[in-house]
């Protein structure tokens, strides 16, 4: 019988995918880069406290990613690594203004014949759909970009919570329904042997940091799920012990600046929800920031004064 996934770990993994969306998406400005510094201490991330025992090893491996990615977060910060050589780094590595070393879209890795805009682009736009969003640049960026995978995690998070702290139990059931569907059919499929690559073809501390912290976040989600009784342990030893496909043709990245500066609000304790404190409009259709459809919005959400329902 699946568990109710609670409030605490749904506001953490909400922020977390938020944040590492985005700097998946776009460049980091250096203001950016300061605030994760500042507040790398605090950098969310949900450890589920009794994790399925099948799943213990990739439980360490998402402690190990987030204890690596946040020391070479900080080393990137510490040895003033130009924003220059960041930008020229990232763009290099998704394929912006060369060919990619590692592609961001899921087409490329699990399409048969890995084509940007395949099959895989329009089942995640579906997936958009299912909770009334729609992903930024419709028809003109592919919607399966590993950054707009993990936006889609995060909005699929901060719908759940709404519908708990409004104790509508139904709609919870169903966001996090699709939710999990989502996680087995797309980000699975090819996201953990990504980000291991990525971070291993990264040439600066900072985009091998935000792989190792991406690589610790989705691992832990994957763990909670599984430990909750939402997806079973063996597709998820199976999805990450997936090898790297890699590349076999060229192809272009998302175009520098049309995302614009990914932006990090600053991360602090004091005020509000996780999610709330790092929420900051993903890009839209215009170009101009905007979130990717009409989700519920965590300012907006009453205290909460009871206890969570119980499922």
């Amino acid at each position: 019988m699946s568990q109710l996934i609670d409030a605490p770990s749904l506001d953490t993994f909400a922020a977390s995918f938020l944040v590492l969306g985005r700097l998946h998406l776009g460049h980091a400005t250096p203001d950016t880069r300061r605030e994760v510094y500042t507040n790398l201490s605090d950098w969310p991330f949900w450890n589920e406290p009794n994790p399925h025992p099948e799943l213990a090893s990739l439980h360490a491996d998402a402690h190990a990613a987030l204890t690596r990615g946040t020391d070479l977060l900080q080393r990137s910060w510490e040895s003033h690594e130009e924003d220059s050589t960041i930008r020229m780094d990232q763009d290099f590595l998704y394929g912006v203004s060369a060919t990619a070393r590692v592609s961001p879209f899921e087409s490329v890795h699990v399409g048969e014949e890995q084509l940007v805009f395949d099959t895989e682009t329009i089942q995640v736009r579906w997936y958009y759909s299912q909770l009334g969003l729609r992903a930024p640049q419709l028809h003109t960026e592919p919607d399966d970009h590993l950054g707009l995978e993990f936006a889609f995690l995060s909005q699929g998070c901060q719908q759940m919570l709404s519908a708990l702290d409004a104790g509508r139990i139904e709609d919870y059931h169903r966001v996090r329904d699709i939710v999990v569907a989502f996680t087995r059919e797309h980000p699975l499929r090819w996201i953990p042997a990504t980000l291991r690559e990525a971070e291993v073809q990264a040439q600066t501390a900072w985009m091998q940091g935000v792989e190792a912290l991406s690589y610790a976040a989705f691992a832990s989600w994957c763990v909670t799920l599984s430990t909750r009784g939402l997806l079973p342990a063996a597709e998820v030893t199976s999805g990450f012990a997936a090898p790297y496909r890699g590349i076999t043709a060229g192809h272009k990245g998302v175009a520098t600046g049309k995302f614009g500066d990914p932006g990090v609000p600053g991360v602090t304790r004091d005020a509000g929800s996780t999610a709330a404190r790092l929420r900051h409009d993903l890009p839209g259709d215009s170009g101009t920031s905007s979130e990717p459809g009409t989700p519920d919005n965590p300012e907006n959400r009453s205290d909460r004064t009871g206890e969570t329902p119980s499922l």
